[in-house]
């Protein structure tokens, strides 16, 4: 089989009217909103991570802050830097509606092919990459709240897939596209949790025996962290 046939199978089972109108439902309810308001709650989450970075606690590199830090880095370093400023010119991948097969003037380019002579915006996908990024607070729960990490994780992987979905169905994507925008979200995130050491987790407060400061007590008290 043809690698080129893959795009055509993949699209044409979610797209029944491939041979005559290939995109035919790309832009009637839901795909139209997904498309629109998708990447609305990454930006809230960065604009949000701004202000809390600006006013949380008066210690500089407190823990609040550098969680802020991180919600605006990620969604700026990751879809913003990352996808559309460095990946989507170097890889420079035609969009699926734009190949021959559709009746567009560009050949088929496999993924992570380098600087090939088609070229596109397809790789990888900026919109799925935005949505994805909903699934990164759960990083900052990782160490604290179970409950809190699955649903960031699981919502964030939901809305990722159905803008996904909706891109794929609009010939902008391959599905390709739209699993490394998650896996790139997922790196960006990992590495700038590492980098604010936000996986720290502290440690408990140690106990001292105050018998040996004032004799005849044997009583044991524990001392909030950083003091010694």
């Amino acid at each position: 089989m043809s690698v080129r046939l893959i795009p055509m199978l993949l699209l044409g089972a979610a797209t029944l009217g491939l041979t005559v109108q290939p995109w035919k439902w790309a832009w009637q309810l839901p795909w139209s909103l997904l498309y629109e308001y998708g990447v609305w709650p990454a930006w809230i989450m960065a604009v949000g991570g701004v202000i809390l970075a600006a006013i949380a606690g008066q210690k500089r590199f407190g823990r609040m802050r550098r969680a802020g830090l991180f919600l605006a880095l990620v969604t700026i370093l990751g879809p913003g830097l990352i996808v559309n400023l460095a990946l989507k010119p170097w890889y420079g991948r035609p969009r699926p509606r734009d190949l021959a097969e559709f009746g567009g003037q560009h050949q088929f380019v496999p993924v992570l092919t380098l600087r090939p002579v088609e070229r596109g915006t397809s790789f990888p996908s900026g919109h799925a990459a935005m949505a994805f990024c909903l699934f990164t607070p759960a990083f900052l729960f990782a160490n604290r709240s179970r409950s809190a990490t699955l649903a960031f994780a699981a919502v964030g992987m939901l809305l990722g897939t159905a803008v996904g979905i909706a891109r794929i169905l609009q010939g902008a994507h391959f599905l390709s596209d739209i699993v490394w925008s998650a896996g790139v979200v997922y790196v960006t995130a990992l590495v700038l949790c590492r980098v604010l050491r936000l996986d720290h987790v502290p440690e408990p407060a140690p106990e001292i025996d105050i018998s040996e400061a004032v004799p005849g007590s044997r009583r044991q008290v524990a001392l909030p962290a950083g003091i010694d």
